[in-house]
């Protein structure tokens, strides 16, 4: 049980991370799978809660580029914005 709540909490940093090192828009399937090779126990549901969290929170917007895919762009960045702290 515990390893799911972890697991859930490390979810954003990473995200950023990669985000913030490709400079571009992700595909959302691209960035499940750079993640998925991270951590391997991360489900579909995960990954849609950590989105959302960080959207939520004003870090990410993510926008429909077709009708199956989305693309997931960095808002926030140490130079233009606050950095991100995990616990919100």
């Amino acid at each position: 049980m515990s390893e799911r709540f972890w697991k859930a909490e490390s979810l954003e940093p990473l995200i950023i991370d990669i985000l913030s090192k490709k400079q571009n828009a992700v595909k959302d399937k691209e960035l499940y799978m750079m993640l998925k090779e991270l951590i391997r126990s991360m489900t579909p549901k995960d990954f849609s809660r950590a989105l959302m969290r960080l959207e939520l929170w004003g870090f990410i917007r993510v926008t429909s580029h077709k009708k199956t895919m989305k693309l997931i762009e960095l808002l926030k960045t140490e130079n233009g914005g606050r950095r991100f702290a995990q616990g919100g």
